[in-house]
């Protein structure tokens, strides 16, 4: 029942005007802190068709597979315990709330959820996990769910796990390499520096599993933006991504006026892929020689 990822999912409507729920344990091969530590440490083998120095897995491939498949038992939650007696309720339902990581791609769906929930419920929450699809205005919808009522109410939250993918044409988003120049895209998950946050996980993939089918339009693209002056590359590349998640760490951890915890970060990173470049540039001058 309890220390596990929990996918919340719209379901079928109960006709009633209100939004109907559906939960799914966790499938993935691959956990989210595995994912998160890959994410930051760089990655050894590289799916075919990913460009290297741009991949990040996404979150939307991790859990392709976490689907509600009817009569499996693995795939939900065993409440029946909880009926037994008061106690069994009581350390059931703490257990519940308080140990599993609720996983949410869609705002109106943590909105809704969040709402089903009394104040002690979501008092009892201490993890959660964020996937948001990127693209242009779609971060008003979650201005609306992460409302400061809820916020209020989240007492107990410790850990943020939030997953930035971007869903549609990567070169939309050059106008913000710069991390601080995304803050108004973020504005909403921001909030949760009101919380009392000991843990903070972010990654940032904008290379679609769909990517090889992409590719062509990017390069029919890439000619005119590479002659940009502002722009250059149409792809974030991994060591901008991981500059990009941890500046937003460090403002979910902490207020903004320690960001530039954020530029130490930013320079071991870069003296990290500038040691990884000249070890590859030697084992190809070797292999060269031979």
């Amino acid at each position: 029942m309890g220390d596990q990822l929990i996918h919340i999912r719209p379901g079928s409507s109960s006709g009633k005007g209100s939004m109907a729920f559906s939960h799914v344990i966790c499938s993935a091969k691959t956990s989210e802190d595995t994912a998160y530590t890959r994410s930051v440490l760089g990655y050894q083998i590289i799916p075919e068709g990913q460009i290297p120095d741009c991949y990040v897995e996404s979150c939307r491939s991790r859990h392709n597979d976490c689907s509600d498949v009817r009569g499996d038992p693995r795939t939900k939650l065993s409440l029946s315990l909880l009926s037994t007696s008061r106690q069994t309720y009581e350390e059931g339902t703490y257990i519940l709330w308080a140990t599993n990581t609720f996983a949410f791609d869609h705002a109106a769906t943590f909105q809704e959820f969040m709402s089903t929930l009394s104040f002690d419920q979501r008092s009892k929450l201490t993890r959660l996990h964020f996937t948001h699809h990127w693209y242009a205005s779609s971060m008003l919808p979650w201005e609306k769910a992460i409302t400061p009522v809820f916020l209020r109410s989240f007492r107990g939250l410790k850990s943020i796990q939030l997953c930035l993918e971007n869903t549609e044409m990567p070169d939309l988003w050059l106008p913000y390499r710069d991390a601080r120049s995304l803050d108004s895209q973020l504005t909403a998950f921001l909030r949760f520096q009101q919380c009392a946050l000991t843990k903070a996980q972010v990654t940032f993939a904008n290379c679609d599993d769909n990517f090889s089918e992409i590719l062509q339009h990017e390069r029919d693209q890439c000619d005119a933006l590479d002659r940009h002056p502002q722009y250059g590359k149409s792809r974030f590349t991994w060591l901008e991504k991981r500059k990009i998640a941890c500046y937003y760490e460090v403002r979910l951890l902490c207020d903004s006026i320690h960001v530039d915890v954020v530029t130490e970060r930013s320079h071991r990173l870069e003296a990290e892929q500038k040691a990884r470049d000249d070890r590859e540039q030697q084992a190809r001058r070797r292999i060269s020689t031979e």
